[in-house]
């Protein structure tokens, strides 16, 4: 007999001879008007069927399954999980990748007073990702954390390591390189050891002093609003700021040591804006196809700069880094010192080679082919009177109490400069060919101690001159500017102020019309 097509109460077994075609059906959907509203088609049921061999060879059995015996299996699986805290933890044995270490393995189960359950719909390809979960990462934590975590297996092996990472008291643990992009800032309020992190990277960066953060003005701005941000004393500033350059330095000084290869150091000297002797060592090499150079050290050498005295103080900061046997070569400017210095390393230095690892800075060698090429039209100092016309004459008394500038700030240095090799084309010359160049040159000359004169003049003249080149300067619709002084010790100076020279010449024309400049 055949049942009825509603819901089976249990499996519904029919048994056809093989040799019998089962009846076909008819699947088109039609639509015919009910006699009564009160007409209602019974539901339809979904079953599944497959087909098993019976006994009898002759016959087959198909059996007919309602997807609700197959939901029924789903429905008392679940009904076992009799809390939502069994229901959680039998969820969170899927959570067994590297991410959800850096979140608390403790979960919160909220629920209101109905107790009504939210479902969403994961029936997706994506319904595994965490995308999400690790953009959150790396704004947080940043790329190198995520990669290392990424490194371990499960979620559980990367959760130690997480954890001593996030709860380091060590304020260079909270230093991180950040790549170039968008900057962005997070929602979260700084930890305390944040807060130290990023103030030593404001009083370093902008060198502000370590009493900035007991300022008035600092202080209401940081805590207005949120009177609780905790902001650490000056003393607190000075330990972190030494304690970060002690890392930083032992860590570059360990990836120096375990470098594979040589390295290649530069060395400059000069006095600083108080006075003092400094002298600063750099290192150049290459890591992983990239250029890098930093500086080392920047060190007071408290006596004269002697080659001497610069090439102890070179030994001892190798000696310090321990690189002294990875030494390849150093290039230094063309200073007599620093001959001194190559072959006084040798004796220090034992792996050192000498002047045969020694690089000249190619910058400073053009430099002196440009003051050799300039030289020619500097005026004589030490040439009798006698000797002069009128114009030498006029050019000397221009001339007479003019130095050239010693550079911003008041900036000195010693002509160290070893110019051997660089001959004066002057002395090779004949009496008749030198006096035929001067003449030639004579004009030049003119211009360029005029320039100097008149930049001199106006930077030192602050209630008489200046004033009346930016009043001209104002007429003219021209960009407020001085005159770029002519400074020794800058190499490319002259051409600098012959460059503004020639933009500004109706300005200095102006100017030097005017008798009561006395110009």
């Amino acid at each position: 007999m055949p049942k009825h097509r509603g819901t089976p109460s249990a499996p519904d077994r029919r048994l056809r001879p093989k040799d019998v075609e089962p009846p076909k059906r008819d699947h088109r959907a039609c639509v015919e008007d009910a006699d009564d509203d009160d007409d209602v088609e019974p539901p339809k049921c979904n079953r599944r069927a497959h087909i098993e061999d019976a006994d009898d060879d002759n016959d087959v059995v198909e059996i007919f399954e309602s997807d609700n015996e197959a939901t029924e299996k789903v429905r008392a699986k679940k009904k076992e999980l009799v809390t939502p805290e069994e229901e959680l933890s039998e969820m969170q044995k899927d959570w067994t990748a590297t991410a959800y270490a850096f979140y608390k393995p403790e979960v919160t189960i909220e629920t209101d007073k109905v107790g009504m359950k939210v479902k969403r719909w994961l029936d997706k390809g994506d319904r595994t990702s965490m995308g999400n979960m690790h953009r959150h990462i790396r704004k947080c934590w940043g790329e190198e954390a995520l990669a290392a975590a990424d490194e371990m297996n499960t979620a559980a092996d990367a959760h130690p390591s997480v954890e001593k990472f996030r709860w380091s008291e060590d304020i260079t643990a909270a230093f991180e390189r950040k790549g170039k992009g968008k900057i962005t800032y997070s929602a979260c309020q700084h930890t305390c050891t944040e807060t130290r992190a990023e103030i030593v990277h404001w009083v370093s960066e902008s060198l502000r002093p370590f009493t900035i953060v007991e300022d008035r003005a600092y202080q209401s701005l940081m805590k207005t609003g949120r009177p609780e941000y905790w902001i650490p004393l000056r003393w607190t500033v000075a330990r972190d700021v030494h304690k970060v350059f002690a890392c930083c330095r032992a860590r570059i000084a360990k990836m120096l040591q375990e470098y594979d290869g040589e390295l290649s150091f530069a060395t400059d000297a000069w006095t600083s804006l108080n006075h003092k002797a400094i002298v600063m060592f750099t290192v150049h090499l290459q890591h992983k196809g990239v250029p890098l150079r930093m500086v080392l050290d920047v060190v007071k050498v408290a006596d004269s700069h002697s080659g001497i005295n610069l090439a102890t103080a070179f030994a001892k900061m190798v000696d310090d880094f321990k690189i002294a046997i990875k030494m390849l070569g150093i290039t230094a400017d063309n200073a007599s010192p620093n001959d001194i210095i190559i072959d006084e390393l040798t004796e220090l230095i034992e792996s050192f080679q000498g002047q045969a690892n020694r690089a000249r800075c190619f910058d400073h060698i053009i430099n002196l082919m440009a003051k050799g090429l300039l030289h020619q039209f500097d005026v004589p100092q030490n040439e009798a009177d006698a000797a002069l016309d009128d114009a030498e004459n006029a050019l000397h008394e221009l001339a007479k109490d003019l130095e050239l500038g010693v550079g911003e700030g008041g900036e000195e240095r010693e002509p160290l400069d070893d110019i051997e090799g660089l001959q004066d084309e002057r002395e090779g010359m004949s009496m008749e060919d030198r006096a035929v160049l001067d003449a030639s040159v004579q004009p030049v000359k003119l211009v360029l101690v005029m320039l100097r004169k008149i930049a001199s003049a106006i930077i030192h003249s602050s209630t008489k001159l200046l004033p009346a080149w930016l009043k001209v300067l104002a007429d003219l619709e021209l960009a407020e500017r001085k005159m770029p002084w002519d400074v020794v010790t800058q190499w490319n100076s002259t051409f600098r102020m012959l460059e503004f020279a020639l933009k500004y010449w109706l300005a200095v024309d102006e100017m030097t019309g005017d008798r009561a400049m006395e110009l």
